[in-house]
This record gives structure tokens, sequence and C-alpha cells, in this order.
């Protein structure tokens, strides 16, 4: 198999292809499940991976089963297909899927849980009420309403992401996305329309929608302008962006009167940053964003940080504040690096 996608990856580079997964939920006598912890993004997830060329789905089920876990299915049930953009990843090196997955359920298996240390690290059975916080993204919709079926809450918990979030150059692949995230009602609110909700500031923010669309396609000719796409275990789920105010001098006589000439070139940077997929508003990801974008500035040369949110916009200030930001003045934050 790993020569038939060697091949195919030499005549389509990273171009997103549709792949088919075939996955195993187990439950034990006890009503626990069983996950994997994957070596690749860190991550919990139920044992599968793709069906080769000719294979019959179950069978392949079975194999990643036995591969991945060290259990034999004796017998399993189909419990769904599961497709859509909570499904559609990025590998670390690059190559992107939009995954269909074949998702099983097993009670009557032989062995005990092993991990292949290949591929995973750890296997044990957890209790569908109590899952480890981070969880891999492709295997939540399948969890959701296994947990449902089940009748118990399905509750995605405030996790540990530090490690899984990743910030990767923006590229023109990156517009559409954006363009998407940007459309959204609470992204466009803040983007567009600085918190204003009235239909005006909505129909007005059309041309703030447009200057941004601008500025992020020709960012070529704005070298000043740093942009991110944020990743979570290589799923791209935000924006954020450092501008070197120095370079853009009418803006910062507008927002920044008092550094007019008391900040060179590449000294001051301002940021900013959107969530873009909404299973990941509230979970703490937004500090996470901002501390690996000061990294990301410390390693420009900045000397000062910048934000100017709306303070309407709560939780960006919250934010900024649990980063070490002190508020100079409403809608000017600062932060001085040593």
């Amino acid at each position: 198999m790993d020569e038939y996608w060697k091949s195919l990856r030499k005549l389509i580079g990273h171009m997103p292809i549709v792949v088919c997964g075939a996955s195993v939920i187990v439950e034990n006598t006890k009503g626990e499940i069983l996950l994997q912890l994957r070596k690749d993004n860190n991550c919990w997830a139920y044992p599968g991976g793709l069906v080769d060329v000719n294979e019959v789905v179950e069978e392949a089920a079975m194999r990643e089963l036995t591969e991945e876990a060290g259990i034999v299915a004796n017998s399993l049930e189909l419990f769904g297909v599961f497709s859509g953009e909570e499904l559609y990843h990025v590998y670390p090196h690059g190559d992107e899927v939009s995954i269909v997955d074949v998702v099983y359920t097993c009670k009557d298996y032989s062995g005990e849980a092993k991990a292949d240390l290949i591929e995973s690290i750890d296997v044990r059975f957890f209790p569908i009420d109590n899952l480890p916080d981070n969880l891999s993204p492709a295997c939540v919709p399948a969890i959701r309403k296994y947990s449902n079926n089940r009748s118990n809450a399905f509750i995605v918990k405030k996790a540990n992401f530090e490690h899984n979030i990743q910030l990767t150059v923006f590229n023109d692949e990156d517009l559409p996305l954006f363009t998407q995230w940007l459309d959204k009602d609470y992204i466009y609110k803040w983007f567009c329309c600085d918190g204003n909700e009235s239909e005006q500031a909505y129909i007005d923010g059309q041309e703030e929608r447009q200057a941004w669309l601008d500025d992020i396609t020709f960012r070529a000719e704005s070298p000043h302008r740093h942009l991110f796409i944020v990743t979570c275990d290589w799923d791209k789920i935000g924006f954020c962006m450092c501008i070197d105010v120095a370079s853009e001098p009418d803006y910062m006589e507008e927002q920044y009167t008092d550094l007019k000439g008391n900040v060179k070139a590449g000294e001051a940077l301002e940021l900013n940053y959107c969530i873009g997929e909404e299973a990941y508003l509230t979970k703490g990801i937004g500090k996470i964003i901002i501390k690996k974008l000061e990294q990301e500035c410390r390693n420009l040369g900045a000397t000062l940080l910048l934000a100017d949110p709306s303070e309407d916009n709560v939780p960006s200030v919250k934010v900024l504040l649990a980063n070490g930001f002190e508020k100079h003045k409403d809608g000017d934050y600062r932060k001085q690096l040593s």
C-alpha cells in the first residue's frame, strides 16, 4: 500500500484526495471504549487506517485493529460512515486528504490490548463519560454519536492543546478557507464591523472585508505583514498575523500616535488572530495562539507587541491580559519584550 501512495503522490503532489478509512470502536464488558495514543499527533483515537487497494472494508477494519491494538475482532457491526469538513486532514509532510471513515463497533473480541509502538505508544480502555482531553479531531464525530446513542452527554473538554497548536506560513491555498472564516458572523462582527451589530455596520463592513481579502491576496507586496495559518494536529483551525506598524505610518499615526518617530522598522509589531472553526472556541486556544505568535515576533526581532481589540470584545481582551499585555488606553494594549 505504501508504494501505491508514493506513486500516487508523485503524480499529484500534496493536493487533496478522497480516501476510505476503516475503523473500530471496541467496547469491553464494563462499557468502556478502546483508544490508542497516536505517535503522529499525540492524540487519542480509536484504531483504524486506510483501506488497501481491492481490500474489503470490513477486513481492513479487522486488520487495523489487530495491527494497532493487538486485538482480534470475532465479529463487527457497522456503526456509521463519517465524512465532511471534520475529517479533512493535513499530514505533517503536507499531504491533504478528505477521509470517508467507515466505522464499526466490536464487543466480541479476543486478545489483550497492546500498543504496536509504531503508530501508537499507548492503548487503554476509557469510560465513555470520562474520555481524555486530547481526542483526535477526526474521531470526534463518531465518538459523539456513539456517546449520544448510549444516552451520555458528549462534552468536549478544555484540553491542553499547547503541544498540538502550530503556526504555519499562510499560502495561496489557504485563501478560500480564510474567506469562509471571514464570512462567519462571529468573525465578521469583529474583523469587519469592530463589534457594531447594526444592520448598516454589517453593510459597511463589506468594504473592510474586501480590504482584508485584498491585503492577504496581495501579501507579497507587503513584506512587513507576516501571516500564519493556525493548525491543531495539522487541521487548519484559524488565522493570525503580525504587522510592522512602522511600515504603515498613516495607520501608526492614527492608532499609535506616541510611537511615531520613536520606533524603527521591525521593532513594534501589531498582533491579530481569529479561530475559524467553532469546535475550537472557548478552549483556551486564543491564549496559545498569542503565545506562539509572540515567539514568531521575537524571532523577527520585535521589542514591542501591540494589539487593538475593541473593548467590547471581552474574550480577546482577556487573552491579551493573560499573555502579559497591559492596557495603554481603550483599544490599545501593549507588551514590552525583554
